[in-house]
């Protein structure tokens, strides 16, 4: 029986996407739009994801991707400066 690959989601809303300089990275890795608002496979492991816009806080969280077949989701939220 084969294994289930471990899956992470960064959710950004459409008003956090159309913020003027987004950036999304995991481990420092810009992350393109098309890797965004879907599962992606990942290995597992500990990552660091982080949003920055221009006039935003920037937005951090760690995501622990423990077993295989976990899913984990995370929503950017990006509050004014």
């Amino acid at each position: 029986m084969e294994a289930k690959v471990a899956t992470l989601r960064i959710v950004v809303p459409e008003p956090v996407a159309a913020l003027s300089g987004l950036k999304v990275t995991r481990d420092g890795e810009v992350l393109r739009p098309e890797a965004l608002n879907k599962y992606m496979p990942v290995d597992k492991g500990t990552y660091v994801l982080k949003a920055t816009a221009n006039g935003k806080h920037p937005w951090t969280r760690q995501a622990h991707i423990h077993a295989d077949g976990f899913e984990a989701s995370f929503t950017v939220v990006m509050r004014d400066l």
